[in-house]
């Protein structure tokens, strides 16, 4: 996030300055029609489509969200217990536009970064990666490091399609041109090759359609089925649809064990997806 290591943000300034031409262009009482246009021969579920009315930090903002917002909104059982706030990403807007001043969007973005996603991330990744005797992200955490880093111009840190440029370019007095620029090995958990198994699919649709499941009226049924569909009919490469199952269906076997079985480990152990072997 200091030194813009991540696609999100290559993207991010891409379709910020695309919403900015579309504002430019278009009047602001004609947006909203022809967004709806283009949905209409585009498809609903183009993101860029969501952003092009958006400001700045609303644009930074969205790239938080694996869902889309208009599926969000229609996501709670009316009647549940579960509220969305509308405006739930008013926080992060408001710690863009808080960046310190002449600030282009990337520095705001990474500042954005700094003040909310990674001040619960850092919690959890320190606690699991420690645990396991891995150094994560704790050798840049330096505050010293962490405020010079910030305050590097973002031409020293992305330079076309070269991200993290500045580290890169110091690292070439130690490391070779492969090592440094070898394709980038992260750790996310991954869904999309587990949700390409027909089992696993069968598995979550049992789970978060199971009557005791959807008792509980946290969610609406149609959407969570519009989802395992999506899902389905993409062999399981659908992004989108897939992180919200994700965090769904552990969300529902977290329930099982910790509020149904007050805390006691199940008796039946039995895996919520299945592993491509």
């Amino acid at each position: 996030e200091v030194f813009l290591g991540y696609e999100k943000y290559l993207a991010a300034r891409r379709h910020a300055g695309r919403a900015a031409a579309f504002q430019r262009l278009v009047p602001r009482r004609l947006r909203a029609a022809v967004v709806a246009g283009a949905r209409r021969s585009l498809g609903p579920e183009r993101r860029l489509l969501d952003r092009l009315t958006m400001s700045p930090g609303e644009v930074a903002a969205s790239f938080y969200h694996q869902v889309a917002p208009q599926f969000l909104s229609s996501m709670f059982a009316p009647d549940g217990p579960i509220r969305r706030e509308p405006d739930s990403i008013d926080g992060a807007v408001r710690a863009f536009d808080a960046a310190p001043p002449h600030r282009d969007f990337l520095g705001r973005m990474s500042y954005m970064d700094l003040k909310t996603f990674l001040v619960t991330l850092l919690m959890k990744q320190d606690k699991m990666t420690m645990a396991a005797g891995v150094e994560a992200r704790v050798p840049f955490l330096d505050h010293e490091l962490v405020e010079y880093g910030y305050r590097v111009p973002t031409g020293l840190k992305i330079d076309g399609t070269t991200q993290k440029k500045i580290l890169k370019d110091i690292g070439m007095q130690y490391f070779s041109r492969e090592h440094l620029h070898r394709p980038k090995l992260g750790f996310p958990v991954p869904v999309e090759t587990w949700f390409q198994v027909p089992a696993t699919q069968q598995r979550l649709s049992d789970v978060l359609l199971d009557p005791s499941t959807l008792r509980r009226g946290l969610f609406q049924r149609d959407s969570v089925e519009s989802q395992l569909r999506a899902s389905a009919a993409s062999g399981g490469r659908e992004s989108s649809a897939n992180y919200f199952i994700w965090n769904l269906i552990n969300f529902e076997l977290w329930l099982r064990q910790f509020v149904d079985g007050a805390g006691r480990a199940p008796s039946r152990a039995r895996p919520a997806i299945v592993r491509r072997v």
